[in-house]
């Protein structure tokens, strides 16, 4: 088992004891790549190739991925490795020939000056920039996201990226480091909503409850639930029921509207939690600004 760095005029060989140094006048590795036992490097200002014995041998020329530089090899498939390229967009290679890999993003891969990419556990592509932030795509090539600086990644130079193992995006850039939960259904949400106290998803809508309403956000249209004016705490499922803890109270939400649950207490509602002893004696308990209110 070895390890092997390099600088820009060499490459090195670590074998746990001694490093060997491998120097030679028309070896400039500019990076390093492995792929199942291969290692892989694209040298600079030359070809895509190689490592054999202590050589790097050409595979692909230079002027096969006009003449840019290649700055991720990954595993496509059994067959093909996936090329990315600075300035040329993404290739597949099955060890004889190159082809074109289209992505519905070809324009901005070839005009963002791609520097990082990797291949979730989920087999989608993650490309980093050093002008536009980072996208992802499809195994197809499609786009499923972008973040720039436009969309609160704080910065649009990506130095390196990494995938957890929950398949979270990690990326190193000039200004910190950055984290996307890809995991999320919502990425982003923008506009007037004011300071956000809870969120619920349900049925393919989100229920947003904020100082100054409770919104729904459902087929890309956000609306606000009438009568939840003013403060919103808390939103809670219980049963087949969703309720938002108001200031005025505690109120049932049905579809764009919301009416106060009778008996609730006027003194605005918090926080609400189940709390069942079994089968018989199942309560909820609630606070509020001057009670402690609990409903069987």
């Amino acid at each position: 088992r070895h390890i092997l760095f390099q600088a820009f005029y060499s490459w090195f060989e670590y074998d746990g004891k001694t490093v060997k140094a491998h120097v030679a006048e028309n070896i400039k590795p500019l990076n390093v790549f492995r792929i199942g036992k291969n290692i892989y490097s694209q040298l600079i200002g030359d070809d895509f190739c190689l490592l054999r014995g202590n050589d790097f041998e050409p595979i692909i020329r230079r002027s096969e991925l006009g003449e840019s530089n290649v700055v991720a090899a990954l595993p496509y498939d059994n067959h093909r490795m996936l090329l990315v390229t600075e300035y040329q967009g993404l290739y597949l290679y099955d060890g004889r020939k190159i082809t074109a890999f289209h992505t519905d993003i070809d324009k901005q891969l070839c005009t963002d000056q791609l520097n990082r990419a990797i291949i979730t556990h989920q087999g989608h592509i993650v490309i980093g920039t050093i002008h536009n932030g980072i996208y992802e795509l499809s195994h197809e090539g499609k786009k499923t996201w972008h973040f720039n600086t436009a969309s609160q990644l704080h910065q649009n130079t990506v130095l390196g990226l990494y995938c957890d193992d929950d398949n979270n995006i990690w990326a190193a850039l000039d200004a910190g480091i950055a984290l996307i939960h890809t995991g999320a259904p919502y990425s982003l949400l923008s506009g007037q909503l004011g300071n956000v106290h809870d969120v619920y998803s349900i049925e393919q809508q989100l229920y947003i409850a904020t100082n100054q309403n409770t919104h729904i956000l459902r087929n890309h249209q956000l609306s606000t639930i009438t009568g939840t004016q003013g403060q919103n705490w808390h939103l809670t499922h219980i049963d087949d029921h969703l309720v938002v803890g108001n200031n005025q109270g505690l109120r049932l939400i049905t579809g764009e509207n919301s009416m106060l649950v009778p008996h609730a207490p006027s003194a605005g509602s918090t926080a609400l939690a189940n709390y069942a002893i079994n089968r018989e004696q199942d309560y909820l308990i609630e606070a509020g600004y001057t009670n402690l209110s609990i409903y069987k």
